[in-house]
């Protein structure tokens, strides 16, 4: 029997596509399996991470947001269970700022899709929410990161101001492998002639390509000379050192073509919409709290667009060689695409300078007393702080008022930089916020939980801020030595005032820029450090270092696993090897937590709220 040419076409609800009316049925309902399976893994997904906030309930639970699949309270970082009145009390008495991040709309979901990401820019940017369907076959991009304009003004090839590619090759290969002047000048003349006269290279000898070199380092930020001088036992101590301003180099961030379309102008806030729930989502620094915040608070004078341009600040000393230590300075452009700012290439990470080390101009003998280990510390913190105020001075100005420039994509903005967060391990982030030591009364950087509670996760301490900075200034004030300390250990302080504190850098608190880092908290910190030693003695005491190495040798090759023949006698390890080992060690232990990096736990939910996903500020 031959199809019937009038058998009527009906639309599924789905997919959107068109089918007979008398295969309709069992197509939707096949329909409707996929995509439930679909929203399912997707869900599963962006929930398993636990940094996905869930407002269940379409009519009620918007109006108070839980979280979704643990009991954390996301403003303290703490594991609670309340009741619906405590809830509710609680969300009363959350800051206003939460209660506007944690209150979603509904009015402006109309869409086909019911299964889609909503996209909230900040209202300073006069840009409408966008939709993005997860359920259609034609999904839109996610533009919130983009913002219009006439585009760059010219094409740029990115081995300017290089002739062509293979004269940056060339070079390249010449400046790494440190050839000799005449070792270039003859390779170029055999290019030329007898090896490949046909070629793309166009340097003409060593003279063509160091002049060539010479521009391609205008086009860099260029490191400038600075000092500081501090005062030990009476005794002046000048330490000079090698920096770029950073100012100048987001300058040049903002100016450049290749990055006009890249740049996040705006904060802006995700929700994930599957029909019965909303989640927020956070992953770039964007996403979450702090900037939205941070643009909030910018002072806004004129008619130009006004926007607020994080950084992130790496801090972290290390050797270089058996005998050489250093102690690099590395900022990353917050507003840039991981992808970008995480990479070497244009608009990545710069090293900003290095911090110079104390030892080396300074001679500390090995027996002191209490009292000059005190007045040691309190020295290198002074330089230590000396240098960032020298480094981060230039971002004073722009900070408070704003600096208007004229960006790549030619359009005025007035900008303020700020340093909200940074990358540090716990030594450094001690020392990033003049806060005493694993050992002090108080040794939380970000927070006053005394130490005998440093193991306790569900309780919530009170945040340390800059207004802490008080107890140092009534320290100094005191008439005698001791009622000096005995100020500054109540506060776990030192006599000395945080250099994003001390020039008053807007959006730039240095208690609340500490992060959690992964690495140092988790991998190498409390398995690497702490739990690995026990694990390590407990085999060796019952004579099991042996079979522990056989053990670990007869693991499979795996992907992404690092294979060890000999665990227990390992010379070096990083925090990926920790990682690593964490794997397949088991995980049964018997080890007291009293220590700073257990405690950082319950920071780790404000981070994910306030500066996005863990990656953005873990090295």
């Amino acid at each position: 029997m031959g199809r019937d040419p009038k058998r009527q076409k009906i639309e599924c609800g789905h997919c959107k596509e068109m089918f007979d009316s008398c295969g309709i049925s069992r197509h939707r309902q096949s329909c409707r399996l996929r995509k439930q399976a679909e929203r399912e893994r997707l869900e599963l997904q962006l929930g398993g991470t636990g940094e996905v906030l869930e407002l269940r309930d379409p009519e009620d639970s918007l109006k108070t947001a839980r979280p979704s699949r643990f009991t954390v309270d996301l403003e303290q970082g703490a594991a609670v269970q309340t009741s619906n009145t405590a809830a509710e009390t609680a969300e009363s008495d959350r800051p206003q700022a939460y209660q506007r991040v944690d209150s979603v709309e509904l009015e402006d979901t109309q869409s086909d899709s019911v299964f889609f990401i909503q996209i909230d820019t900040h209202p300073d940017a006069n840009i409408p929410t966008k939709h993005i369907p997860l359920d259609s076959k034609d999904n839109a991009q996610d533009s919130s990161q983009k913002e219009s304009g006439p585009g760059p003004a010219h094409a740029w090839n990115p081995w300017t101001p290089f002739r062509s590619r293979a004269d940056f090759e060339f070079t390249e290969i010449a400046v790494r492998s440190n050839l000799p002047k005449e070792t270039v000048n003859a390779q170029l003349h055999l290019l030329h002639t007898s090896w490949a006269p046909h070629s793309n290279i166009t340097l003409t000898g060593y003279s063509d390509m160091e002049k060539t070199l010479l521009s391609a380092r205008d086009l860099a930020v260029k490191f400038r000379t600075g000092s500081v001088t501090r005062t030990y036992r009476g005794k002046p101590y000048t330490f000079e050192f090698s920096f770029r301003d950073p100012w100048e180099w987001i300058v040049s961030l903002v100016t450049d073509p290749t990055l006009a379309d890249s740049i996040c102008w705006y904060p802006v806030r995700k929700y994930l919409h599957n029909g019965a729930h909303v989640q927020r989502l956070f992953d770039e620094p964007q996403t979450a709290d702090l900037w939205w915040n941070a643009q909030d608070t910018i002072k806004k004078t004129s008619e130009y667009p006004h926007c607020f341009l994080l950084l992130l600040v790496w801090l972290d000393k290390g050797n270089v060689t058996r005998k050489v230590k250093l102690h690099p300075m590395i900022a990353r452009a917050s507003f840039l695409p991981s992808t970008i700012r995480n990479a070497s290439g244009n608009g990545g990470g710069i090293l900003l300078g290095y911090v110079p080390s104390v030892n080396q101009v300074t001679s500390f003998h090995d027996a002191m007393s209490e009292a000059e280990k005190a007045e040691q510390r309190n020295f290198k913190q002074q330089v230590y702080h000396g240098v960032m105020q020298a480094v981060f001075g230039s971002l004073q100005r722009p900070a408070e008022t704003g600096e208007c420039i004229k960006c790549a994509d030619q359009v005025v903005r007035v900008l303020f930089p700020g340093i909200p967060y940074a990358a540090l391990d716990g030594e450094e982030a001690w020392a990033y916020a003049c806060t005493r030591a694993s050992h002090a009364n108080f040794p939380c950087p970000r927070c006053l939980v005394p130490h005998h509670k440093l193991d306790s996760i569900t309780e919530t301490f009170p945040l340390r801020t800059t207004a802490s900075m008080k107890s140092v200034q009534k320290a100094r004030a005191a008439s005698t030595a001791t009622e000096k300390s005995t100020i500054l250990k109540s506060a776990g302080l030192h006599d000395v005032s945080a250099s994003l504190t001390a020039f008053c850098l807007p959006c730039s608190d240095p208690y609340k820029a500490v992060s959690y880092d992964t690495l140092h908290k988790d991998d190498l910190g409390k398995f690497g450090k702490h739990i690995y030693p026990v694990v390590l003695k407990a085999v060796q005491d019952g004579g099991l270092a042996g079979k522990l190495n056989q053990n670990m040798n007869n693991v499979p090759s795996w992907s992404s696993l690092k294979h060890f023949r000999q665990i227990t006698t390992l010379e070096y390890t990083d925090g990926k090897d920790m990682l690593h080992i964490l794997k397949l060690v088991s995980k049964e232990y018997e080890k007291l937590f009293i220590f700073p990096k257990q405690h950082d736990v319950c920071h780790i939910i404000p981070d994910i709220r306030e500066k996005g996903a863990t990656h953005n500020y873990s090295t």
